[in-house]
């Protein structure tokens, strides 16, 4: 009985080790925060604003924003820009073509039947010089479009990447 505790408790610490260094490594998340659009439109007016609150400000973080959307959206590229809002009021702005699709036309991201799940890294090393809340206004710039079919949630988060 004791031999067959010793080897439960070998194979209980085996297995917290392996949990505690896949945690270790990898993205650990920051700050997120999303919004849903009910009737799956990104209108351009009211512009969607996500609060990210910032309460970390040792080093420059990734910012990254990810789209929940309808696989048959009719373009491939979405240009968005993004209005960064400190807690000290000042704004700075952050262009992105955010791409959907392939050179050969297929859907990037993660695909379910017909949703997608797409990941894009805005920023590879956001500095926050004050702690706070940052408002982020997204406008998408798809001329053509004033209210954008198809898009079921957009987010922000800020991500710690360690080294792997």
């Amino acid at each position: 009985m004791k031999q067959r505790n010793f080897q439960l408790n070998h194979c209980y610490i085996f297995f917290l080790i392996a949990i505690l260094s896949l945690t270790a490594c990898g993205e650990k998340t920051i700050a997120k925060s999303e919004i849903s659009f009910e009737d799956h439109l990104w209108k351009k007016t009211p512009q969607p604003e996500i609060i990210l609150d910032v309460q970390s400000n040792n080093k420059p973080w990734q910012l990254k924003m990810w789209l929940r959307f309808n696989a048959v959206l009719p373009i491939s590229v979405i240009p968005v820009r993004i209005y960064e809002i400190a807690p000290d009021g000042s704004e700075v702005s952050i262009d992105r073509d955010i791409q959907l699709r392939n050179s050969a036309g297929e859907l990037l991201g993660d695909k379910g039947l017909d949703i997608v799940d797409l990941d894009v890294i805005i920023d590879e090393q956001r500095s926050y010089p004050a702690f706070g809340k940052y408002r982020y206004r997204l406008e998408h710039r798809v001329e053509t479009i004033e209210d954008l079919p198809g898009i079921m949630d957009i987010g922000l988060s800020l991500i710690d990447v360690k080294p792997s």
